[in-house]
């Protein structure tokens, strides 16, 4: 009777030892769980909807979504819908967020700025408290925390803008809708003498 518990005891222990961890979760709200069955890959889907909100999920890859989508281990793959997925086996692997494909950003200041490759895959605007706006490909990685959207204006009157589409972080649109508003303000009052 003790060989047999012990067996079983010991049968238990390596079933714990050998079973994967994986970070499981939305977003940044997530938390180690230990992947049953045979999942044996951890997995990260990002998925960016049509008003710019990033969604991140995160678990062990039960529904076998690595293989369905052919992504190697390690790997990120991309769909034509938007979706990222990276695959990962070792435990804890998928504790960043898939990184959206590489993009083309605008980089400089002002009216003095590039588009340039950006292989972070985030865009980033950031308003200083002086007005002047700064464009670059976030190279420091602060925005996967941020997602796709701008960040409350801080103590420091900074405001950061994060996107992952083409040139996203400046919109030509709105500076064109801005003069036409100064142009019409000017034009009344103008006007009014």
């Amino acid at each position: 009777m003790i060989q047999y518990s012990l067996f079983f005891t010991l049968l238990f222990l390596i079933d714990q030892t050998t079973c994967l961890q994986c970070n499981k979760g939305s977003n940044y709200a997530i938390k180690p769980t230990t992947c049953r069955g045979n999942a044996t890959l951890c997995s990260t889907i990002t998925t960016v909807d049509k008003y710019q909100a990033t969604s991140i999920e995160r678990n062990c890859d039960y529904d076998g979504y690595c293989s369905q989508w052919a992504v190697g281990i390690n790997q990120c793959k991309t769909e034509p819908g938007g979706s990222t997925i990276c695959c990962c086996n070792s435990d804890l692997c998928n504790d960043k967020p898939a990184k959206p494909s590489p993009n083309k950003c605008w980089s400089g200041s002002n009216n003095n700025k590039k588009s340039v490759a950006c292989s972070s895959g985030f865009c980033s605007k950031i308003v200083l408290a002086k007005g002047s706006t700064m464009y670059e490909c976030d190279t420091n990685e602060s925005c996967p925390a941020l997602g796709n959207t701008c960040s409350p204006s801080r103590s420091d009157g900074m405001t950061v803008c994060c996107c992952t589409t083409d040139l996203c972080n400046h919109s030509p649109k709105s500076a064109v809708i801005r003069m036409a508003l100064l142009l019409t303000c000017l034009a009344s009052v103008v006007l009014s003498h």
